[in-house]
C-alpha cells in the first residue's frame, strides 16, 4: 500500500508540473498575439503570387507617418498598417504588389523592417487570444484540482509510511 500511495504521489506531482509547463506555453503565446489584435486579418494570411503580405516592426523612434510616406513613395501599389505600437517597436502589416516590393523593402529598411513568422496561427489573433483565455482557465482549475489531490494524498502518505516502518 505504501509504494502505491508514494507512485500516486510522484503520478499527481508530474500532472502537475505539466500542467504548469502548459500555462507557460500559454501564457507565452497569448503574449505573443498581443501586439497583433487590433488586425482582422487571419494570421495565416500569407503572400500570393501577386501580392506580398509580411506582419513584421519597425522601430518607434521615427514617426509612423514617415514610414508610410516612404513606402508610398516606392510605390503606389504598396500599404503599410500599424497594428500596435510600444515603447520600442511598432507592430505592422506590409501589403504590396510582388511587382513593387523590391523597392519597398529597399525603403523600409531604413527604419529598421523586421519580418515577424506568424505561422502556425490560424484565425485572428483575437480569436486565438479568445481560444487561449479559455484554455488558460481550465488549465487553472486542473492545476487547483491537481494541487488540492497532491496535498490530500501527501496528508495520506505520512500515515502509511509510519505504518511501513512499523511493519
Amino acid at each position: 500500500a505504501g509504494t502505491r500511495a508514494v507512485e500516486a504521489v510522484l503520478q499527481k506531482d508530474r500532472e502537475a508540473a505539466l500542467l504548469q509547463a502548459e500555462q507557460g506555453k500559454l501564457t507565452a503565446q497569448k503574449a505573443a498575439l498581443a501586439p497583433w489584435l487590433s488586425l482582422d486579418l487571419p494570421l495565416e494570411s500569407g503572400s500570393t503570387r501577386e501580392m506580398l503580405v509580411q506582419f513584421g516592426t519597425l522601430t518607434a523612434a521615427r514617426p509612423l507617418e514617415e514610414a508610410q510616406r516612404t513606402v508610398e513613395e516606392a510605390s503606389e501599389l504598396a500599404q503599410l498598417t500599424q497594428a500596435n505600437v510600444d515603447r520600442d517597436v511598432r507592430y505592422c502589416l506590409l501589403v504590396c504588389h510582388t511587382s513593387a516590393q523590391e523597392e519597398v523593402l529597399q525603403a523600409l529598411r531604413d527604419f529598421g523592417w523586421f519580418r515577424m513568422n506568424l505561422s502556425g496561427w490560424t484565425g485572428t489573433a483575437k480569436e486565438n487570444d479568445q481560444r487561449i483565455a479559455r484554455e488558460l482557465e481550465q488549465n487553472e482549475q486542473e492545476s487547483a484540482q491537481a494541487e488540492q489531490q497532491l496535498a490530500q494524498l501527501t496528508s495520506l502518505a505520512e500515515p502509511i509510511r509510519q505504518a511501513a516502518d512499523r511493519a
